[in-house]
């Protein structure tokens, strides 16, 4: 891949789900979500854990189910901070995310 390329993923059925960059490798996440409940987005540290929780409610009457919890965000990540999307609240849903690579 290289820069300008589309980044996406969907974990599995309610599980939460990790994106770890390729070392050297940096991208911008601009979207997140973990189905129609509220959301929590964890960005990561390889060496020293979690090292900051973002959260979006889903109570939000502008939002709708399994709509987008941080569209319009811009998270940037690399292989040592990463991104973690946690499990969907409610059962059958998905956690994903989307972005694109910048180096």
């Amino acid at each position: 891949m290289v820069a300008g390329d589309v980044v996406n993923g969907f974990g599995a059925v309610n599980s939460s789900l990790t994106f770890q960059p390729a070392s050297g490798v940096e991208c911008m996440i601009t979207n997140a979500n973990t189905g129609s409940g509220d959301a929590w987005v964890n960005l990561t540290n390889a060496t020293v854990g979690i090292n900051g929780y973002l959260f979006n409610t889903g109570s939000s009457t502008s939002q709708v189910a399994y709509g987008s919890r941080f569209q319009g965000y811009k998270l940037f990540i690399n292989n040592t901070n990463y991104l973690l999307v946690f499990a969907p609240p409610a059962a059958g849903e998905y956690s994903s995310y989307t972005g694109i690579q910048i180096k």
